[in-house]
């Protein structure tokens, strides 16, 4: 396999290609985050999805929205909870499994009991 082709079986002059099989280690236990914004960005040969959470301030009975941009005149911020850094091919499929899993959703939704 090269670089430019991962799925090309020719290794580079005087190497060896060696095939191997992959699988995910699921006794691996990284962090959960919880995340209700997102932003991707692109710069160079990769995709960055920045995952981030929100949570508004207080507002105190009798506020105005005055007294509101007074406060926070820089407006608020999303703190960054994760940021995930992908190939642009690696992004295709992550798009697909993404739209596979969504289109799941809405359907299991369509079909979920009415409670």
């Amino acid at each position: 396999m090269t670089p430019e082709d991962p799925e090309d079986p020719e290794a580079p002059e005087g190497l060896e290609a060696v095939k191997l099989m992959l699988t995910w280690d699921h006794d691996a236990h990284p962090p959960t985050v919880y995340a209700n914004h997102l932003l991707v960005s692109q710069a160079g040969k990769e995709v960055y999805f920045y995952f981030g959470e929100f949570s508004p301030p207080p507002v105190l009975r009798g506020d105005s929205t005055e007294d509101f941009k007074r406060k926070y005149p820089d407006g608020l911020k999303i703190k960054v909870v994760a940021k995930i850094a992908v190939t642009k091919e690696m992004m295709s499929a992550f798009a697909e499994v993404v739209a596979d899993v969504a289109k799941k959703v809405e359907e299991a939704k369509d079909h979920a009991p009415a409670g």
